[in-house]
């Protein structure tokens, strides 16, 4: 017998009105704020939002504690269960006047929650599935111990929402429970639906037929259990209202609640016990942020896109307002004292003063005669001066440049680094150099250090990022109310002070030094010269930061130009009074490894007021220091030298990338002058570096040789460029030294730097 069309009707109206499927839509009609909330955080676990930076790994890979365990996955699951939970909340308020036969039901909330699974149980099943593959596939973990980790993380969830479940169970009341079996007047028939969540304040319950638009049919009772929903023609519209005014109560009790736990983590975030994982203070600012904007939508209707303007102008305009403008600040510098004046004509004074700069220049020819001493030969052949230029890049760059230094210095019977006189670079790979050049120091004092051991390379190639992210999160958009004293000057804390304590509690608090700490082994040649170069926004001029005094780095080169400008600016010179010596060595690296957003700009204490960013945006190998460098001694170089040879670690190989799909989509193609600009200015430089180096006298530009070290990377396999390193990447940093390239560049350095290119013994 044919089933009748009415069967298939009547099991169609269910499919459609089904609860959960009308929750779904209603989402898609009317809340498309709430689901950015939920696209956000798909998109940071799937690599398709903020990937470069690596904030993907924070989720996948969540830290507690310096470890990755089932602690840290429940800490990250319970944020998640907020998040959750703040969500149902959110859509409750917002929608539950629509279904008007939730008052009806028992347990009202939690029949609204269930029904509400498909958006979270979509998301959980795609972050479970994701961080399995991570973990096993790019951490390297075993299957058994992500299950378990799994488990927390699921846990955490389970607990908040049972937890807050709990409370709304015990503080909702139905229909039933409020009213009791008390006979209610039919509401008049023919009132319209409410036009929108969002527009004017209108009294929602004056608008409960809303049976055409989202009627509801079946919902799900239990897990477990279909029910058919049903009448409600013959409740009071009033008496619905108070139903879901409890609601209202409980969420704003919710969010007090969510808002003192953020101050709370927020000022206690030093604490081991009380620092989250990076993973869940971002779920726990989205948490807040999306109870916020749900309930001012709520109070205010249409008012709110006002207040938000309001807001957004307010803040622009107050942030125009020293008083209330956030700096983030170079430890060590004064703040107190009159600032420094920073204009065109204080530059060129600066860049034009020959008697500092013959002082500064013969102050470095000692130090390249003390060196020449170091490398003097049982021979009479002069030695090679080797430079060395780091390349930026995260901390794929710190571990590169740590790991191709050890391994020079292996096969060189730890002469390579006694031959390096002079190093330079941005960002990631100053690090790296830093904290070997700090070891090689200490080794004077300490023979227990053996350079080439396999826990430096680990200790340097820690994570960087979860730390940054928490006190980003946590702290700095809040108010900075906490400060700390360094050398006798107070700063405000910010996620920049954060960066330099982990680098510190990292490397053993080895590189806990001021610039000045270095000058008088700099000076003896002990150690090599060291150079930072942060961007300065104001202008694009470099700020070139040294132990040494190095004017002439500052002064533009010999040229046809009848008007030369001046591309740097020399530190010591332009903040002389401001106690330059004092400047925390980890604050001169963070200034130039300050990549956009990740860390703060750092402010200087100048006239006007000019902030510094990454080097690399200038010079991201710091090629044009060294050759300025060679061009000011070129003379004592021709004399003293059998040649220079400059070694370049890279993050990637010097070649040009192609790009193979011009042709782009509508939206692609009014992103495409930004991304070309951002994707190209790396081959820019190198046009400009060769270009440069071409300049070069044909007697200077013989002596040198360029030998390059290059961490072999793959384009489907792509290594972050951020401050956090998956196991897997950690050992293909690791292993490429021994790649066919690097091996032929290793040969070739040993037969320039050595006879018979073989080191001595």
């Amino acid at each position: 017998m044919a089933a009748s069309p009415n069967f298939f009707k009547s099991i169609w109206k269910r499919v459609v009105f089904f609860f959960p499927t009308q929750l779904v839509l209603i989402h898609l009609k009317r809340n498309q704020a709430l689901l950015l909330f939920w696209l956000f955080l798909f998109g940071n676990i799937s690599g398709n939002i903020l990937k470069k930076y690596g904030a993907h790994n924070l989720f996948l890979f969540p830290e507690y504690l310096g470890e990755v365990n089932i602690l840290s996955h429940f800490i990250t699951g319970f944020a998640f269960g907020g998040f959750t939970m703040a969500y149902f909340i959110s859509s409750y308020i917002l929608n539950g006047d629509r279904f008007p036969i939730l008052a009806t039901l028992g347990k009202p909330f939690a029949k609204y929650c269930l029904n509400s699974f498909i958006i979270p149980l979509s998301f959980f099943t795609y972050y479970s599935v994701t961080l399995y593959n991570y973990q096993v596939h790019q951490q390297l973990d075993s299957p058994l111990e992500v299950t378990v980790r799994l488990v927390g993380l699921f846990g955490g969830v389970f607990l908040f929402i049972f937890l807050t479940l709990t409370y709304f169970l015990n503080t909702n009341k139905s229909f039933q429970k409020l009213f009791g079996d008390f006979q209610l007047k039919k509401r008049p028939s023919g009132e319209r639906p409410m036009q929108n969540v969002y527009s004017k304040p209108e009294r929602w319950y004056s608008y409960l037929n809303r049976a055409k638009e989202w009627n509801v049919v079946t919902y799900l009772h239990s897990p477990t259990k279909l029910k058919l929903a049903r009448d409600i023609a013959h409740y009071d519209a009033k008496m619905l209202k108070t139903v879901f005014a409890q609601n209202h109560v409980n969420a704003s009790i919710f969010e007090i609640l969510l808002i003192l736990s953020i101050i709370f983590f927020s000022f206690y975030r030093e604490t081991a016990i009380f620092t989250l994982p990076a993973a869940a203070s971002v779920t726990l600012i989205l948490t807040m942020v999306l109870m916020l904007a749900s309930a001012i939508y709520s109070w205010l209707k249409g008012w709110s896109t006002l207040l938000f303007i309001v807001i957004i102008i307010g803040y622009n305009h107050l942030s125009q307002n020293p008083d209330y403008t956030f700096k983030s600040y170079a430890y060590g510098l004064s703040y107190d004292r009159e600032p420094a004046k920073y204009s065109n004509e204080e530059i060129e004074k600066y860049a034009y003063d020959s008697i500092k700069i013959e002082e500064d220049k013969e102050n470095t020819r000692k130090i390249l005669e003390n060196w020449k001493v170091h490398n003097a030969g049982s021979d009479s052949k002069k030695p090679k001066l080797v430079l060395l230029n780091c390349s930026g890049g995260g901390l794929r760059a710190t571990m590169w440049t740590f790991r191709v230094l050890q391994h020079l210095d292996s096969i060189s019977n730890d002469e390579f680094f006694n031959q390096t006189q002079f190093i330079t670079g941005s960002s990631g790979g100053m690090l790296g150099a830093a904290y070997y050049r700090e070891l090689y120091r200490q080794r004077f004092a300490d023979s227990s250090i053996v350079l080439n051991d396999e826990k430096y390379v680990d200790k340097i190639s820690t994570d960087l990022l979860n730390t940054v992210i928490l006190n980003l999160s946590l702290h700095d958009w809040l108010l900075r109310l906490r400060k700390f004293s360094y050398k006798g000057e107070y700063y405000t804390k910010d996620r920049g002070y954060a960066f330099e304590q982990q680098l510190n509690e990292n490397t053993d608090g080895v590189l806990d030094r001021t610039i000045g700490d270095y000058r008088a082994e700099e000076k003896l040649a002990k150690i090599p010269m060291f150079l930072l170069s942060p961007t300065i926004t104001n202008d694009g001029r470099k700020l070139n930061i040294a132990s040494q005094p190095i004017s002439y780095l500052s002064q533009p080169l010999s040229g046809s130009s009848s008007q030369k400008l001046i591309g740097s600016v020399d530190y010591r010179q332009l903040f002389h009074n401001q106690n330059p010596d004092n400047l925390s060595f980890l604050s001169a690296l963070r200034m130039n490894a300050t990549f956009f957003y990740i860390l703060p700009n750092v402010a200087l204490p100048t006239e006007p007021m000019t902030e510094v960013i990454d080097a690399g945006i200038t010079d991201n190998y710091g090629f044009t220091n060294t050759l300025h460098y060679i061009n000011t001694f070129k003379n004592w170089i021709i004399e003293n030298t059998s040649g220079i040879v400059i070694v370049q670690i890279r993050d990637r190989f010097k070649e040009t990338e192609i790009d193979e799909k011009p042709v782009r989509s509508l939206f692609q193609s009014f992103l495409r002058p930004i991304e070309a600009v951002s994707k190209n200015y790396l081959n820019i430089q190198n046009f400009q570096h060769d270009a440069m180096f071409g300049y070069l006298s044909p007697e200077l530009k013989k002596r040198i040789d360029v030998v390059e070290f290059n961490l072999l990377r793959s384009t489907s396999d792509e290594i972050s460029l951020s401050w956090h390193l998956t196991k897997k990447e950690k050992l293909r940093i690791k292993s490429a030294i021994n790649s066919d390239y690097n091996k032929t560049q290793t040969e070739r350095l040993k037969s320039l730097l050595y006879q018979n290119g073989e080191a001595p013994q």
